[in-house]
């Protein structure tokens, strides 16, 4: 999926319709659904990933990891954050 130019005219057209889009921590962000599938075990593993990047930025290693977030909303279902200008599986 591409979002591309269209999602920063969304993004505009969100912000002037938002009641807190001064504030500074306004942001759109993507979620997709996940259903039927435990999501712990990535949850989990997201907060590995997540303790890693900042250990490798405290060490100021260039190394690039993107931890992006995952809501879990039931016992088999979570919602997981769309990371942005990332190219797909299918796509390699």
């Amino acid at each position: 999926m591409y979002f591309g130019s269209d999602s920063k005219a969304q993004t505009h057209r969100l912000r002037l319709s938002s009641l807190y889009s001064s504030y500074k921590s306004w942001t759109v962000k993507n979620y997709m659904v996940k259903v039927g599938d435990d999501a712990r075990q990535e949850y989990f593993a997201m907060q590995i990933i997540r303790e890693f990047d900042t250990i490798f930025k405290l060490k100021k290693l260039k190394l690039l990891l993107t931890p992006y977030e995952i809501i879990p909303v039931g016992a088999d279902a979570c919602l997981l954050e769309m990371v942005t200008d990332a190219t797909s599986i299918d796509s390699l």
